[in-house]
């Protein structure tokens, strides 16, 4: 696992490494590269594609600023800030725009094509005309107001359909609900439409941090001053909150008015889709007093089993201006265990803690040390961004299919290298994030050597395999079972069993270690609506027998490896016909071959009588990729569909 993380007075960015236990083997953490940075930054959010790092920086003058990430975190450069009104307390980011909140206001700037914050498009207000602030009420507070941050709007979230906007603000006592009415690129129309004002369920809570479970219907508060986390039913509007349950963070006993809270988050797996456990930190507000983390049941709908916590963990420091949690991504080889990064600003800390369902505990810490004038690196609040599984990486086969996925690193295994660069300098493909391995799909050390060669790319993760590397045998596309000669038929079906089962098989194998360290965690297999046994009978498609049968045997082992990955490790692996697509390219096809083809629509105008043709490489893959975005282990887990995700095949 490896994560950066950021700090409130040093102007760099820590890449740390965690590797959890194994065998004889103690956890180990550690810091592997330092890189530098403009200022301080409190609070980093990054890209949907993990390329660009966003990060409030508490400059003299605050503004926001932004990095670009590669080599899995080995590589950040800065592109460029701006500056916002009051210090930022937050970012979050979508394709289109950079959000921030801080104290009084917050801004929303273009998000600019080459990852750079852009021009300011739309300016929030949290103070006019809002009424009294009921944080500042509560007199002088320890480490200061922050610029207002103590006393103000303090974080600003997407929903998980991008489709609203959340902001927690302490000093209103409230949480501020937006609509995102666009999301375009490049145009100055402000994207943001406010739509409620929330107040709190008790007047001394102050909203600190929100989050949304990933079904969207749900909405986590954490409240700064009465350190509470609120359950809240998100309506189907996605702007209209209704509170339904509260929990402490807290020990029983223990006053509140000697904490602030810090942190909220969900755990990761096995099924992303539906997080098992809610984390939510606070911190002392003297050095004496420390803080705590605090585990609590979901159920599948995303509300708590229990208002009691499962365990809260006494963190060895009071956190300072910190104590803030992020889980790291699932995986099975951690078992029931799952890990939590967690920031210390007193003493300058980065730990690990393990949650095994029943107890936290800390397994590994790493100290960063002082900064040139022997100040202790004081680690931010929820400065920590896990990039183990960097979103968004594909494997294809069909050099097309990279044009759909420009924002991300493309790693395509060709038999030609050669070929198929010249055939992307042909369709005008031109891109640092593609990269060609050699492959042979039928020889197990090559695609051993390919997983070696993508996860040196890669940092070990891969979240999207898409499996499409097969043999068509097109010689026999038009013939029926009985016109191939016993023998041929035999070494034709061999011929073809090979590479679309047994490479099958070897992909899969190979890259599913890398699928498991990933947050994707997607695997699509190309298949064809001619291997549907039921197809074949109702309508005799005696047709590519050798396709066929080697494809419904391959939809068969695609199941299996549902069954061992599916629910244990939240994998999705499913098969998708990509439709009849028309690959000639303008090839004209020989006079046997029209008449099969005029048989073989003949037999599918039956199945389909508006049936027109085929659809072209570009609706199949678009199709496809739309598909692959929704599809989830509970819906497709070793299913065979369409590209449009039912059984229609035409």
């Amino acid at each position: 696992m490896d994560f950066i993380v950021g700090s409130f007075n040093h102007s760099s960015l820590y890449l740390l490494q965690f590797t959890p236990a194994s065998g004889s083997n103690e956890s180990s953490l550690k810091v592997i590269r330092e890189h530098p940075a403009i200022a301080g930054h409190s609070w980093l959010s990054l890209s949907q594609d993990k390329k660009f790092l966003y990060c409030t920086a508490w400059l003299e003058k605050p503004a926001i600023a932004a990095y670009r990430v590669g080599a899995n975190g080995r590589d950040i450069q800065f592109l460029n800030a701006k500056n916002v009104k009051a210090l930022s307390g937050y970012v979050c980011s979508n394709q289109s725009h950079v959000f921030s909140a801080g104290g009084p206001s917050g801004e929303v700037f273009r998000r600019e094509a080459d990852g750079t914050i852009g021009d300011l498009v739309q300016e929030l207000d949290y103070v006019s005309g809002q009424g009294e602030n009921q944080s500042e009420k509560r007199g002088d507070v320890a480490h200061g107001s922050f610029g207002g941050l103590r006393h103000g709007a303090h974080s600003v979230d997407l929903s998980p359909d991008g489709e609203s906007l959340y902001v927690a603000d302490i000093g209103r006592n409230c949480i501020w609900t937006y609509k995102v009415i666009h999301s375009k690129r490049g145009i100055s129309d402000p994207p943001l439409e406010l739509s409620s004002k929330h107040i709190s369920p008790r007047e001394h809570d102050g909203p600190r941090h929100t989050w949304p479970h990933p079904n969207g219907k749900v909405l986590y508060s954490l409240q700064e001053h009465s350190s509470m986390v609120d359950v809240f039913a998100i309506a189907e509007d996605g702007v209209t909150l209704e509170h339904k349950q509260g929990c402490s963070v807290l020990p029983s006993g223990k006053d509140c008015k000697k904490y602030w809270a810090d942190e909220v988050r969900h755990s990761t797996g096995p099924d992303p889709a539906k997080p098992r456990y809610l984390y939510a930190s606070n911190r002392g507000l003297d050095a004496g007093t420390m803080g705590h983390v605090a585990a609590y049941k979901l159920k599948d709908d995303g509300f708590l089993k229990s208002e009691d916590p499962i365990d809260i963990f006494e963190t060895p420091t009071s956190g300072g201006l910190a104590n803030a949690v992020e889980p790291a991504p699932w995986t099975k080889h951690t078992g029931d265990e799952e890990y939590l990064a967690l920031t210390d600003s007193q003493d300058g800390w980065v730990s690990i803690l393990s949650f095994d369902g029943k107890k936290i505990k800390e397994v590994s810490k790493v100290n960063l040390g002082k900064t040139n004038d022997g100040k202790v690196v004081t680690f931010a609040w929820q400065a920590i961004t896990i990039l183990s599984g960097t979103q968004g990486i594909q494997r294809v086969s069909e050099n097309r299919t990279i044009e759909y996925y420009p924002n991300n690193i493309v790693i395509g295994t060709v038999r030609d290298i050669s070929a198929t660069q010249a055939r992307l300098s042909k369709d005008g493909i031109t891109s640092s994030n593609i990269h060609l391995l050699p492959v042979e799909i039928t020889n197990a050390a090559s695609v051993q050597k390919a997983a070696q060669d993508v996860a040196a790319i890669t940092g070990g993760s891969l979240d999207f395999l898409i499996q499409n590397a097969a043999l068509v045998d097109t010689s026999t596309a038009y013939k029926s079972v009985l016109d191939l000669d016993p023998q041929e038929l035999g070494e034709r079906l061999k011929a073809s069993f090979d590479p679309n089962v047994v490479g099958t098989a070897y992909v899969l194998s190979y890259f599913i270690p890398l699928i498991r360290q990933s947050q994707g965690k997607k695997v699509l297999v190309t298949s064809t609506g001619m291997a549907d046994l039921d197809i074949i009978n109702k309508f005799d498609l005696e047709f590519a027998v050798p396709y066929s049968v080697s494809k419904a045997a391959m939809n068969l082992l695609v199941g299996k490896y549902h069954a061992a990955v599916g629910r244990s490790d939240g994998i999705l692996v499913f098969s998708v016909s990509p439709g009849f697509v028309d690959t000639s390219e303008g090839k004209q096809p020989t006079e046997e071959e029209l008449k099969g083809m005029q048989a073989m629509g003949a037999k599918f105008a039956t199945y389909t009588p508006d049936f027109s043709g085929p659809i072209t490489v570009g609706e199949s893959v678009g199709d496809m990729a739309k598909l692959l975005k929704r599809a989830t282990v509970d819906e497709f887990g070793g299913g065979f569909v369409s590209q449009k995700g039912d059984k229609k095949w035409l």
